[in-house]
């Protein structure tokens, strides 16, 4: 086709895959061109500049930015019915591993990701008990940027949980009784009566998990807690921002994902935070997010994201296609084949394969890259191709419709 029509692009699970300037110049037109509710991941804001104005955005930093109720919407949808289902969505949300090499990565894996769950459980308890934010003077608008709060003082606890900290409380029969510091926080008595209430009265905080319940550190705790940090060292990164910053981020108009999927003013760009290491957790619940908030609102939103290696979004998109929500679609394109293989932990052809398998339609566009040009034929026979992929001129573009 000499003229590229962008509606091809429109509904289902769309992949791009081409050269940088090519797939820059289709995107800037579908954008120009895209009407309804539009949602764009724009890691470097060089799209948003273009936009001139005429677009809403969200950076957490800057002061013509808002905030949207990204926690909020997905704590009160569907998956936010009980703080352990809550706590799984988000886990596959935000967790990402590498496959493990034996059975001693996978144990170490498994009580990390048990750990994780844990701490989002407790962190969606807290954030619904309005009683408890009241009684520690932090009635404040509710978002991410409170929520920092309490995840700081939960990081804070979780350390002394497995350092297994002691303090002493009392002397009986003239032995000192050690009890530990922690045990007479706010926190932790609050999460104590939450685990009695719904495991039985002899339920601890991080039982089975983070708990170190001697007095002297274990190799086994610690190290949970460490794989547990790196496993989920996004959200944690995202938290610590949010805490840092939140009386700045508190002062940003706040956006309704629903009001604004229904009313589709203007379109959305959600461009990388200061905190590298933050934009992976923030673009994952974003993208969750939008799904749901869009079945809510019973309308249509399409997100369109130019390099899902630099939001490391992969496992998140993969989570939430196959929760197949009716109501989203889904644009993407990468840039960097070598950082996407290196996300996933497989090699290039797998991650590729990958992607291609879960797109509904695929918009081909002049590319060089060997591996891309070997999926390019494989996903046509040799007597409707006519040309190879590195033979394509910027003007042309071959579309693979799997539904048709």
């Amino acid at each position: 086709m000499k003229e590229l029509e962008t509606n091809i692009l429109d509904g289902g699970n769309k992949l791009i895959i081409g050269d940088r300037a090519t797939k820059s110049m289709v995107m800037r037109e579908y954008i120009k061109n895209h009407t309804g509710a539009f949602i764009v991941f724009d890691y470097d804001g060089r799209l948003y500049e273009s936009c001139e104005g005429d677009a809403i955005l969200v950076d957490f930093s800057s002061e013509g930015s808002v905030v949207p109720d990204l926690w909020e919407t997905l704590l009160y949808s569907e998956y936010g019915e009980s703080p352990k289902s809550f706590a799984a969505t988000m886990q596959k949300l935000v967790i990402h591993t590498k496959p493990d090499r034996g059975s001693n990565d996978a144990f170490w894996t498994n009580i990390a990701s048990s750990a994780f769950r844990q701490y989002i459980e407790y962190l969606a308890v807290i954030y619904k008990m309005d009683k408890y934010s009241l009684s520690s003077g932090r009635n404040q608008r509710r978002g991410l940027a409170s929520l920092g709060q309490y995840a700081n003082e939960m990081m804070n606890l979780m350390n002394r949980v497995t350092e297994g900290q002691k303090q002493d409380r009392s002397t009986v029969s003239g032995a000192a009784k050690a009890t530990p510091a922690y045990t007479e926080t706010p926190l932790y008595k609050l999460l104590h009566k939450y685990e009695q209430a719904s495991r039985g009265k002899d339920a601890l905080p991080f039982d089975g998990t983070l708990r170190n319940p001697g007095s002297v550190q274990t190799n086994t705790f610690q190290c949970a807690y460490i794989t547990m940090l790196t496993m989920g060292d996004s959200f944690f990164k995202m938290m610590e921002m949010m805490e840092r910053s939140r009386s700045s981020i508190a002062r940003l108009p706040q956006l309704a994902l629903k009001d604004f999927i229904s009313e589709a003013p203007a379109p959305l760009f959600l461009c990388g935070t200061r905190k590298a290491g933050a934009n992976q957790a923030i673009a994952s619940l974003t993208l969750m997010a939008a799904a749901c908030a869009a079945s809510k609102a019973d309308a249509k939103v399409t997100v369109l994201i130019p390099e899902i290696e630099r939001w490391n979004l992969q496992g998140a998109m993969k989570f939430v296609r196959e929760e197949c929500f009716e109501q989203l679609c889904t644009i993407s394109s990468f840039s960097d084949i070598r950082k996407l293989s290196s996300n996933a932990g497989i090699d290039k052809k797998s991650v590729m394969n990958e992607l291609t398998e879960a797109s509904d339609g695929i918009l081909w566009l002049h590319a060089t890259d060997p591996v891309l040009e070997e999926i390019f034929e494989s996903a046509s026979t040799a007597k409707e191709r006519r040309y190879k992929l590195n033979e394509l001129s910027e003007y042309f573009a071959a579309y693979y419709d799997r539904c048709g």
